[in-house]
């Protein structure tokens, strides 16, 4: 597919596998003039606004254009006041493409990356589908849905272009930030490579969906290709392995891999009770042909151990 995408968060876990994907899939990418701080809310908003103007001019060339919403600095944690910036500054993306009358004349599409563990964390089903009702227990999960809402407002007012919503399942992967605490798997990882004891916060046998990036990343493209069809839609597709995995197997994974058990302190904090026991997802969106089975967890979990074994080493 030949098209001009821009990856907004490419340094990011997300963003990261999107970008190597579209190399993969051989797209133009590109690349805005300024590096974006975005906990300097003042300079990105203008930032935002000159970037999106230098896209719509090369959007017009290429002849097509993708915009994947992968940023924001929040996480299950992030207190309400943190989010709102990060809102905020979607809109004025948003905002700066709707005003720009050369991108009009562009067919194109807005990716934007949800959280399905965020939306669907206070519902308490069985298994959940695109047609689940949400139902997001903390603030993050209240600001994904209204960041949802945006996408919806902009479709219906570009109706030449496509919207496609994206809820992952949990994702992991190599390179994740080291400045939020998230990430089960990396953090196990983390702690096995600096021999100290991870702390987890929840029962061993809380359930969730782990997708390596790179197989969320590849199904994601898939999934936009089908998404291209339908301007004026926006289409919702859960991406997710579609396979239930218990914290306690996450750590026998782990010491097959390292040939130790690993060290764990089980403990509670305050968002505890918020996380919900089991999250199994299954996707009924544009479901034609099976997607790849991608990596098994013993293959991904080695991967992110050996990198950042390798990271250790490179900091002695």
């Amino acid at each position: 597919m030949s098209h001009l995408a821009w990856v907004l968060g490419a340094s990011g876990l997300l963003g990261s596998a999107l970008v190597r994907a579209l190399r993969q899939d051989r797209a133009s990418l590109f690349q805005p003039a300024a590096r974006f701080d975005w906990r300097q809310v003042a300079l990105v908003r203008d930032q935002l606004q000159a970037a999106a103007r230098d896209f719509s001019e090369r959007a017009v060339l290429c002849g097509r254009w993708t915009v994947f919403w992968s940023a924001g600095v929040g996480s299950m944690a992030s207190q309400p006041e943190e989010l709102v910036a990060e809102q905020a500054l979607l809109q004025v993306l948003l905002d700066a493409l709707r005003g720009n009358p050369t991108l009009a004349r562009v067919p194109g599409t807005i990716v934007f990356a949800s959280s399905a563990g965020a939306l669907y964390d206070g519902a308490r089903a069985a298994c959940y589908t695109e047609s689940s009702d949400v139902c997001p227990a903390t603030a993050y999960g209240a600001h994904k849905l209204a960041q949802e809402q945006l996408i919806h407002t902009f479709i219906a007012q570009r109706p030449q272009v496509s919207g496609l919503i994206l809820r992952y399942s949990t994702l992991y992967g190599i390179g994740q930030a080291r400045g939020k605490p998230q990430g089960l798997i990396t953090q196990i990882a983390r702690k096995i490579v600096a021999n100290e004891p991870a702390n987890i916060f929840v029962p061993l046998d809380t359930i969730r969906d782990y997708l390596h990036v790179d197989d969320a990343a590849q199904r994601s493209l898939s999934t936009l290709v089908d998404a291209c069809r339908y301007p004026g839609r926006v289409t919702l597709k859960i991406i997710a392995a579609e396979r239930a995995t218990s914290i306690a197997e996450l750590i026998g994974v782990f010491r097959r891999i390292s040939g130790r058990m690993p060290r764990i302190v089980t403990s509670a904090n305050s968002l505890s009770s918020r996380y919900m026991r089991c999250a199994q997802y299954r996707s009924e969106e544009l479901a034609g042909e099976p997607h790849p089975p991608g990596r098994t967890l013993l293959i991904g979990i080695h991967q992110v151990l050996e990198a950042e074994r390798e990271n250790k080493a490179k900091q002695i």
